[in-house]
């Protein structure tokens, strides 16, 4: 959360920015702690379950459509044709790599 806190912010960090931080900009800070949290959680679960080798190709393939999506819901960036086209062919490879 100090992370997320020290990237939220402009200038010099001290405890004193820390404390003075707006409503949104904590929970934004509080929302980005408890996702990394999670994430971490379900990927160490995931690893119990099944091997790295089965794991991996998805997890790495899956991340740069997932920062498209985020991207285009979150931070309103605009999808243009190659960025459709780039995210459509990325879950193409991802099925075609999982048959």
């Amino acid at each position: 959360m100090v992370i997320c806190a020290v990237f939220s912010y402009n200038g010099e960090l001290s405890f004193e920015s820390v404390t003075k931080l707006e409503n949104y900009e904590a929970l934004n800070c509080t929302y980005c702690a408890l996702t990394y949290i999670t994430i971490g959680i379900l990927t160490s679960y995931l690893y119990k379950q099944h091997s790295v080798n089965e794991i991996a190709p998805y997890k790495n393939s899956l991340a740069p459509l997932l920062q498209f999506i985020i991207g285009y819901l979150i931070f309103k960036d605009k999808a243009t044709p190659y960025k459709v086209l780039g995210g459509l062919l990325m879950v193409l490879g991802i099925y075609i790599f999982s048959l």
